[in-house]
């Protein structure tokens, strides 16, 4: 629409142009000719007539707009409506149907209560029935229940009482393996002096020569130490000599006696991870402390399950009723 009136504005200008030009020229030519002055006069009437229909048409099609959009106006409105009647409709549906709920509700709540009633009244009725016609003698019947329980709790208790036999047989045999093995736990002898020794003997760790053993130095004693002077030295710690390389020692095959004396015992784990080392390096003998503890750890616990164990007072008291019965 705003083009068709552009050209329109774009004609009309033309025309009232050409008119002006023809007035011009008749004004300043009165001798042109009756057929000139016609064609001037039809164009002119042309121009008129056409910017007498343009502004017409484009009302009209102005009119035909604003009637569209009034008629989708009241459409929308209409659908509004519409919608909101039915959401009114749902929800008064909705109101009816929680109604209905809630009386039916009700209605269930008094009748299971009505049922629960009536069986109470019938199960006092039983029970006055019964005291009559039996008597103040009858024996109650908690008795069985209570026996039942007891049977109950006697067959847990057995169930359990193997996990608590396999228990305790395994720490007594435990605590007696640990302390064989324990009387025989190696320790290091401590001398100033060793006998015997050869006038070449230095020790390792000291330094002092022709009085004792490197194993037996009584002023460097821990096994870690020596270990950590040995590799501060950069000396082979299997000879603890300086060698040229501890791969080729002579001696690196050669198994250090403390260890050998707890491979596969209680104490196997006090082994140390380093692929081989000098008698005199090994940490074993440091650790009689902690072999003593584990011991003690071992009884304790063996003591806590005794003390804690049905089975453990049964049997005590079966055997000093023995015992007491023999004496």
């Amino acid at each position: 629409m705003n083009q068709q009136g552009i050209l329109l504005d774009a004609d009309i200008r033309d025309l009232e142009h050409h008119l002006t030009v023809a007035e011009n020229s008749i004004r300043g030519c009165p001798s042109t000719s009756t057929n000139e002055q016609a064609a001037v006069l039809s164009r002119m009437e042309v121009a008129a007539r056409t910017s007498k229909e343009a502004p017409s048409e484009f009302e009209m099609f102005q009119t035909m707009l604003e009637e569209q959009i009034s008629e989708i106006k009241k459409l929308k409105d209409k659908i509004a409506s519409m919608e909101e009647t039915k959401a009114n409709e749902r929800q008064n549906d909705y109101g009816e149907v929680l109604v209905n709920m809630a009386a039916e509700g009700i209605r269930r709540s008094f009748s299971d209560e009505r049922i629960r009633v009536e069986q109470e009244e019938d199960n006092d009725y039983w029970c006055r029935m019964v005291q009559k016609v039996s008597g103040p003698e009858v024996p109650a019947l908690v008795s069985e229940s209570s026996s039942d329980d007891e049977e109950e709790r006697i067959m847990k208790s057995r169930r359990v009482e193997p996990e608590e036999r396999n228990r305790v047989d395994e720490l007594e045999y435990e605590i007696r393996q640990i302390e064989h093995d324990f009387a025989s736990f190696p320790y290091r002898k401590k001398e100033e002096f060793s006998p015997g020794i050869q006038p070449d003997i230095k020790c390792a760790f000291c330094g002092i020569a022709e009085e004792h053993f490197s194993d037996s130095c009584p002023r460097i004693q821990n096994g870690d130490t020596r270990y950590d002077i040995i590799r501060g030295r950069e000396l082979c710690i299997n000879c603890l000599e300086d060698c040229p390389s501890s791969r080729t020692c002579k001696y690196r095959d050669r198994q250090c006696w403390y260890c050998c004396r707890v491979r596969g015992t209680a104490f196997h784990d006090f082994i140390p991870n380093d692929n081989g080392h000098h008698r005199a390096l090994c940490n074993i003998p440091d650790k009689r402390d902690a072999a003593m503890r584990r011991t003690e750890a071992a009884k304790r616990e063996l003591t806590e399950w005794q003390r804690n164990s049905p089975y453990y007072e049964r049997n005590s008291d079966s055997r000093s009723k023995r015992n007491n019965d023999s004496q």
